[in-house]
């Protein structure tokens, strides 16, 4: 309830715990490690073309069609009803779901089969995704991706979708083209920053984006990385906790 020191990732974080009332003094802002990795995975991918990954990971995918990967997300949580339809939805899918990312992916389906050329739609499982739990589009998608590290698969898309999954930051770390799209607008604040890519939650914009992002997905770039993400977290974590030794030595508590 009261450590003597919070190291968080960002000064958003940093600003909640300081409004409960933890001394500022003793918030650390480090950054998060696991996106340096990411950062670190992206630098040794661009090594290899992204056509080669492409083929390896999907060796299905025609080489005319864009490839745009679709991140699901379990239809559940702490508060069962907040991943149900509900009256704030201003996405309605098509109404054999009422759970949260099945609507999303209707509305999604639906955009891109008016779209020319189609793209070469894959969907991402969740860990804890069953795919059995999607069998009702199976037709719609071209090829699932399931367990291991995602990070060739996102080197490999022209466009990954999601709702508020990692996976959206993850990719624009990787320097792929992100798009959120979430049923009920309130859940933009689920995101780590809204401002890295679009957020979606009406049709008619959902089919303005995908259709731009069908002749120039760099068009959906947001906010540059650098100056949303702190990089750089385990040197930056290193220093405090040599110097937290250092004054621990000399006698402080």
């Amino acid at each position: 309830y009261a450590p003597d020191w919070i190291v968080v990732p960002n000064e958003a974080t940093y600003s909640r715990y300081e409004a409960h009332g933890h001394p500022s003094n003793r918030i650390v802002v480090c950054g998060h490690p696991y996106f340096d990795r990411i950062r670190d995975t992206a630098h040794r991918l661009r090594g290899r073309s992204r056509t080669q990954v492409r083929a390896s990971v999907l060796p299905g995918a025609p080489a005319d069609r864009p490839v745009w990967v679709f991140v699901a997300e379990l239809s559940d949580g702490l508060d069962p009803k907040q991943f149900r339809r509900h009256g704030g939805y201003t996405l309605v899918g098509r109404g054999s779901s009422d759970k949260r990312t099945d609507v999303v992916l209707e509305e999604v389906l639906d955009a891109v089969n008016r779209i020319a050329p189609r793209p070469y739609f894959v969907l991402r499982l969740h860990p804890k995704n069953d795919l059995r739990e999607f069998t009702a589009y199976k037709n719609e998608i071209d090829d699932v991706s399931a367990g291991g590290l995602p990070e060739e698969l996102m080197h490999a898309a022209d466009l990954v979708i999601g709702l508020t999954s990692i996976l959206l930051t993850e990719a624009v770390i990787m320097g792929r083209p992100a798009l959120s799209v979430v049923p009920d607008p309130t859940e933009r604040e689920w995101l780590i920053d809204d401002s890295l890519f679009p957020v979606v939650y009406d049709r008619d914009r959902l089919l303005d984006m995908l259709e731009t992002a069908a002749v120039d997905p760099s068009l959906l770039v947001g906010t540059p990385v650098e100056d949303v993400i702190m990089f750089g977290a385990t040197e930056r974590l290193t220093v405090f906790l040599a110097k937290l030794l250092r004054d621990t030595t000399a006698g402080e508590r």
